[in-house]
């Protein structure tokens, strides 16, 4: 009996495997059913079966025409406006198989539709979880130049910041075609990333480095303007980055040059390597008046005037600073000290009020401190100052 029954199970198996050619014949879709498909626009049942045919018979006409169903797919799918995650996730899959990604015409509808999806993705859903997927793609993507700046505008319509700049790498090192170069998204975008860089805490040679991998030549001539209004309307601190990356390409004037520096050393700053260089900027100015009545004519235009540097008169360090700022351009503490008198007397109109909010600082300290910090300002102008203070009876001369 036991016999039997292993006779009667060898019987069974044998006839299933003569059965297996058979079963595999019909799963597998040849050349001839994927023309069909092809025909009938079946495009999820092609893409299903279309490496079926196997790597040695996948010739030029089969990839031709897996090109074709997948460009004609996307072209269906923008038609009917279907930006729905599905489509998106399939034709993103598609997009990695090694057919079509050296298939850059496919390519550029994989991103011309991704780029209508992510666009209906933030209408949608929540901001960050697009962003998230929209960086994804992108590392998977050919980047072509028109793509490159549609993604970025896109991004950073919701993110206007640096984070960005993934997508313009591509776009910065072009050397012949500087179309995108002059979009202003492109250079908010670079100008927001190199703020961020902090290459003042680069060494010099650090800085050559990173500023000769940073972009194209033809590309910084067109980021030049924008960067010099960025380090003009900038705090000294937020603009360090600026001031270093127009300085290694040589691109400020010895006015720019010592206008920036002026404005940095007025902020008090810590020691360091542009303390110095702000400093030895002074001590040029001081040896040349006609550059030093350039410098002070910018410094004017500000409104407040630049004057942190008053704040701590009462600390020594600060002293130290404020004499050689006195020794080197006594013009520019002059004008503080006038300009704060002529807004206290209500003598000139300023429409963003006080233009020197350190000035109260300067005369007080002045006022009570060594003789040498009384010598930064003259008496009648402490007297006019004092005259200002509301319930001061003093007696003042308006010489």
């Amino acid at each position: 009996m036991i016999k039997n029954k292993a006779i009667y199970s060898l019987i069974i198996a044998c006839s299933f495997l003569s059965f297996l050619p058979q079963i595999n014949s019909q799963t597998l879709y040849t050349l001839a059913d994927l023309e069909v498909l092809k025909s009938g626009k079946s495009y999820e049942e092609f893409f299903k079966h279309a490496r079926d045919i196997i790597p040695t018979q996948r010739n030029q006409y089969w990839r031709e025409m897996l090109s074709s169903m997948a460009i004609d797919y996307i072209d269906e799918k923008r038609s009917y406006k279907q930006f729905d995650s599905k489509t998106y996730n399939k034709i993103f899959e598609l997009g990695s198989w090694p057919e079509l990604m050296r298939d850059e015409f496919y390519q550029f509808k994989r991103n011309s539709y991704s780029l209508s999806y992510f666009k209906s993705c933030f209408t949608d859903n929540p901001k960050d979880e697009c962003r998230d997927e929209m960086i994804k793609y992108w590392k998977t993507a050919i980047q072509d130049l028109e793509s490159s700046y549609q993604m970025a505008k896109l991004h950073y319509g919701f993110y206007p910041d640096a984070s960005g700049y993934v997508y313009l790498e591509n776009l910065l090192h072009q050397e012949e075609d500087q179309f995108y170069c002059e979009k202003p998204i492109v250079q908010n975008i670079f100008i927001s990333h190199l703020r961020q860089e902090h290459l003042y805490l680069k060494s010099p040679a650090q800085r050559k480095i990173y500023m000769d991998n940073l972009l194209s030549k033809s590309c910084w001539k067109k980021v030049v303007r924008p960067l010099k209004i960025a380090l003009n309307e900038s705090s000294p601190n937020l603009g360090r980055s600026f001031f270093f990356a127009l300085e290694h390409n040589n691109e400020l004037s010895s006015v720019e040059y010592h206008e920036w520096m002026t404005r940095y050393f007025l902020q008090s700053p810590p020691a360091g390597e542009l303390l110095n260089l702000s400093w030895n900027s002074l001590k040029k100015l001081g040896a040349d008046y006609s550059l030093r009545e350039q410098v002070l004519k910018k410094l004017k235009e500000r409104d407040p005037l630049p004057g942190r540097i008053f704040e701590t008169l009462n600390i020594s360090r600060s002293q130290a600073l404020v004499f050689h700022l006195e020794e080197s351009f006594p013009e520019y503490i002059k004008t503080y000290a006038k300009t704060c008198l002529n807004y206290l007397e209500g003598r000139v109109s300023y429409p963003f009020g006080n233009p020197t909010p350190e000035c109260h600082q300067l005369f007080r300290m002045t006022a009570k401190g060594s003789t040498k910090l009384k010598n930064l300002l003259t008496g009648p102008w402490r007297d006019r100052y004092l005259k200002t203070i509301p319930g001061n009876t003093k007696s003042v001369s308006l010489r």
